[in-house]
């Protein structure tokens, strides 16, 4: 049976998701008050969410609400009811990230449909079977997912697959950004990202500051029937921020593309002109030696249409001020056209580019005669990045027979979240322990082995050779630190490692993806950080039951966490992870390949403010960059009552030993560090 295909398109507002649904998408998503990933965009509330649901239902188009941000211990609660409501006004599905929020609908038997946000970081077979395992229907997977991890899910579930092919991407690993959140307290994992990676960066402290975090948006209209043979049904655009003329023209594009339209250069022109950061990239799909990163500008750079060829002097006009008129003359450029492009009308706004960058800007009159702002050269690029879009209405659409009566029905489906317990097999924690973490065998001495009651290794080469000899030298203390990222051939060094638990003298895994759970579900785990675990409803979801068990709990609390957790692990020191960067630093800025002598050496990138952030390279088939915080986070206070469990992370320490000695004697850092979210609170 051939599959249904879906156009899944963003709507931030009613108008919005008017213009989706004209322009053909088969699917709209949409937020529901505060708790989804795009906080600033107009959102819908109750009342809103009514008229969008009949307005869709009417037109055979389903609605899904995003409920795809991290939850604080008191909200969980709080956004069931919301779901439950708009449950009972017809929504069809529902976008989660957050554990606890999944525990909580199961636990009050809610006969939804859910689909897994891209935000849980799912990007291969295993960790799709525990997503599967857990009652969610539709996995969205990670931009970061591959050809033959795609296939594999596919081939070894029932899900729904549904993959993002258009709109802006996130330069850090699904679902495990914090850049805003160490450096704020603004989470976006909570949809108050503040784009710190859109931000200038360089190699060196004074160096010139490029956009070294800054991906280009993802376009892959023309690689959909691809993505069907792989095993994607579901195309999701990205925009839920942008205005309904930009969500009209992009829906409208693809619609025709799925419909077996012809798609060529005027299509591909018109995407460009509506929203396009560095004229676009297939992103992983397409290769992982796809360049992904435009460095020399941050936002939208528009079609190309020609160059300046001239600029003279316009006509003199009287200007009147305060101090008395005078006479002005504005410049005026003249542009030689490329071949074969749209040619520049009335009410267009352009924008001048010399190398990349951005030199001025106008806004056509007269198309003959341009006048502009900012300094504009002969030679410069002439980019269209505006023009006034109609918003298709329902009459053409009526016309061109997208209603018809073949269509599906719509409205909420039962499918009633039912978990498949249980999930984990953990680690036992029966008193507060101690957990030190450090990247190499050789780094364990008998001062920190004593002053621990575990050692993690948190390698950066992960192989067998690497971790050989840390079960014997850490004894029955051997906990090994998983990354949070397995891509393709990932997985055959991971599963060695994994298998020979028993002769690698392992006690237990540190697990920071979904996909830890499945191939780790014979050994003893603690769930990490990198399953952002901000609430205990979370954990309970993997422990089984309704109730916490009595012993103390076998996870990691949230980097983003704002308070100290009694019961849990409680990350006290060390350099966080703001981003895991799934490209090649070198080969994703400038499509070179780095030298193997260079590859591995630890780098940094300096903001505009000369602060500097430490790349750390993870290896294992494919390579993976760690950006660190620039500042030491330090909650050694937390030693003082005895109660809590907590991690000290000395892996980016160069003496581990010397700094736990200061740690565990010294009661207070006098030097420059942060308490995290602990103080401030996270918004």
């Amino acid at each position: 049976m051939k599959p249904t295909i879906e156009l899944l398109a963003p709507s931030g507002n009613m108008e919005c998701l008017k213009a989706a649904v004209l322009a053909g998408a088969d699917d709209v998503y949409l937020g529901l008050g505060k708790f989804n990933a795009r906080i600033k965009a107009d959102n819908f509330d109750f009342e809103v969410l009514m008229a969008a649901v009949d307005f869709a239902h009417e037109r055979g188009v389903k609605i899904y609400t995003v409920f795809n941000t991290l939850l604080k211990q008191a909200e969980v609660s709080k956004a069931v009811d919301e779901i439950e409501r708009a449950s009972e006004i017809g929504v069809d599905a529902f976008i989660i990230q957050d554990f606890g929020l999944l525990h909580e609908i199961k636990k009050r038997e809610l006969n939804i449909k859910i689909h897994a946000s891209t935000q849980m970081g799912i990007h291969n077979l295993q960790g799709a079977r525990v997503a599967e395992r857990l009652g969610i229907s539709r996995i969205i997977l990670s931009r970061e997912t591959l050809r033959e991890d795609i296939k594999a899910i596919k081939e070894g579930t029932n899900l729904e697959i549904e993959s993002f092919v258009h709109g802006a991407m996130c330069v850090g690993f699904s679902g495990n950004c914090y850049f805003s959140s160490m450096l704020a307290g603004e989470s976006g994992n909570r949809g108050r990202c503040l784009q710190l990676c859109r931000k200038g960066y360089s190699y060196n402290k004074n160096g010139e500051k490029k956009y070294l975090l800054s991906p280009k948006d993802l376009c892959l209209v023309e690689n959909l029937n691809d993505l069907v043979k792989l095993g994607v049904t579901s195309f999701k655009i990205e925009g839920r921020n942008r205005r309904a003329e930009y969500v009209g023209e992009v829906v409208s594009i693809y619609r025709k593309a799925l419909d077996g339209g012809s798609f060529g250069k005027p299509e591909k022109d018109r995407l460009k002109v509506a929203f396009n950061r560095g004229d676009f990239t297939g992103g992983y799909v397409i290769g992982k030696e796809e360049k992904i990163i435009y460095d020399k500008h941050p936002s939208h750079i528009g079609l190309r249409v020609g160059v300046v060829v001239s600029i003279s002097s316009g006509e003199r006009t009287r200007v009147p001020k305060s101090s008395g008129d005078h006479w002005s003359s504005e410049s005026i450029v003249k542009i030689k056209y490329d071949n074969n492009v749209l040619l520049l009308t009335k009410g267009d706004g352009i924008k001048f580019m010399r190398s990349g960058i951005e030199v001025g800007t106008a806004l056509i009159g007269n198309p003959n005669n341009i006048s502009y702002k900012g300094n504009v050269k002969v030679g410069d690029e002439v980019r269209l990045t505006s023009r006034d879009k109609r918003i298709y209405n329902e009459l053409e659409l009526h016309r061109r027979g997208r209603w018809q009566s073949s269509r599906q029905s719509v409205g909420a489906v039962i499918d009633r979240v039912n978990v498949e317990l249980p999930i984990c097999n953990f680690l036992p924690i029966t008193k507060p322990t101690k957990f030190v973490a450090v990247n190499s065998v050789n780094q364990i001495t008998d001062y920190l082995y004593n002053q621990s009651d575990y050692i993690v290794l948190n390698p950066t080469d992960y192989s067998i050779k690497t971790i050989s000899g840390f079960g014997i030298k850490a004894e029955n203390k051997a906990i090994l630190n998983l990354p949070n990222i397995m891509r393709g051939q990932d997985k055959k060094i991971l599963l060695n490692i994994i298998n020979n638990f028993e002769s690698l003298d392992l006690s237990g895994f540190i697990v920071n993806n979904l996909w830890g759970i499945e191939v780790c579900k014979n050994y003893p785990i603690i769930l990490g950080t990198g399953l952002n675990i901000l609430n205990t409803q979370s954990y309970q979801l993997f422990c089984g039951g309704d109730t916490l068990p009595p012993a103390l709990y076998s996870y990691i609390t949230s980097i983003e966490s704002p308070i100290p957790h009694p019961n849990a692990i409680n990350y006290i020191y060390g350099y966080p992870p703001l981003l895991t960067l799934c490209h090649c630093v070198e080969k994703g800025t400038t499509g070179s390949h780095c030298s193997p002598l260079q590859c591995g050496k630890n780098k940094n990138i300096f903001d505009d403010r000369g602060i500097g952030f430490k790349l750390n390279k993870r290896k294992l088939t494919n390579c993976y960059h760690e950006l660190l915080n620039s500042t030491v986070l330090d909650n050694r206070e937390l030693l003082a009552d005895k109660k809590y469990s907590v991690y000290i992370d000395l892996s980016c320490e160069q003496n581990p030993t010397a700094k736990l000695k200061e740690i565990l004697t010294v009661s207070h850092n006098s030097e420059n560090h942060t308490h995290g979210n602990y103080k401030r609170g996270l918004k």
